[in-house]
């Protein structure tokens, strides 16, 4: 049985994965980078027995069997997060721009990642594609630079525009993704320059600078995790939202590059 650690910052707890699979566990290395680290030794928090094209998988709180191990771990782990209480974590991507963190959120399956890599690719720093962490102290966003999983069709927009990625492509049953390490990782906290709601549509750029209740009302709906509702919460979604937040519509994703740049004079 092989072991690994998979290291989640600033979540309360870190998971142990063992497996009888060497492949499932080599794939969970790429998909996380260097989040996953050798765990010799450690109690597992989750095992996993692949046989015979199934996955028995005992996870803390329930035993699943499915087709996809990966897939089922990571969906797992994604409804499974727990934020430290001192941190605002948005489902979200962040670039640096200008020694700044820019957040941009937006709805599943409508090109957040690819939008990512091509940002990358014009020189912004990579921050996280998947977890935005923000201090409620500082109002400082902390990195989770995990690596990219980029669709086919993500892929093919980033040919159409001229982009080459060094990927490696991963297939499974049910998981079939083009994973990139991007170079330019920012390792250290930076300050929040802006935040940026995101939904794609054919034909259309448009922006619009949103109200403080308007961009409250987003990011109440934005967080990974529950916050109860009360005044400290409110005061602090005030102060994001006085950092200031628009909402994109877009097709060219020259457009949002634009935006961020705009943003960041």
């Amino acid at each position: 049985m092989d072991k690994i650690r998979i290291i989640r910052p600033k979540y309360i707890e870190n998971i142990v994965i063992e497996s009888n699979s060497f492949e499932l566990i080599e794939h969970i290395k790429e998909f996380y980078g260097e989040y996953a680290v050798p765990a010799e030794g450690d109690s597992p928090s989750i095992i996993i027995n692949e046989v015979e094209g199934k996955a028995e998988i005992a996870y803390p709180d329930e035993r699943v069997v499915c087709d996809d191990a990966l897939l089922s771990l990571s969906e797992y782990l994604f409804d499974h997060t727990e934020i430290d209480s001192d941190f605002f974590a948005m489902h979200a991507g962040a670039v640096e721009f200008g020694g700044r963190a820019y957040i941009f959120t937006a709805p599943t399956g409508t090109g957040k990642t690819t939008l990512t890599a091509y940002l990358l690719s014009r020189g912004f720093g990579y921050i996280t594609d998947d977890c935005a962490l923000i201090a409620k102290s500082t109002m400082n966003v902390f990195p989770y630079s995990k690596p990219l999983h980029l669709r086919d069709g993500g892929m093919l927009v980033l040919k159409d525009s001229g982009i080459e990625l060094d990927t490696k492509q991963i297939v499974r049953r049910y998981v079939d993704r083009y994973v990139w390490t991007p170079q330019n990782t920012i390792e250290r906290e930076l300050p929040l320059g802006g935040i940026f709601f995101l939904n794609r549509q054919s034909g259309e750029n448009s922006a619009e600078k949103l109200s403080q209740k308007e961009a409250i009302a987003e990011l109440m709906i934005s967080p990974i995790t529950h916050f109860e509702i009360d005044m400290n919460y409110l005061a602090f979604l005030k102060k994001l939202a006085d950092v200031g937040c628009e909402r994109i519509v877009y097709d060219d994703m020259s457009f949002v590059e634009e935006r961020i740049n705009h943003h960041g004079q």
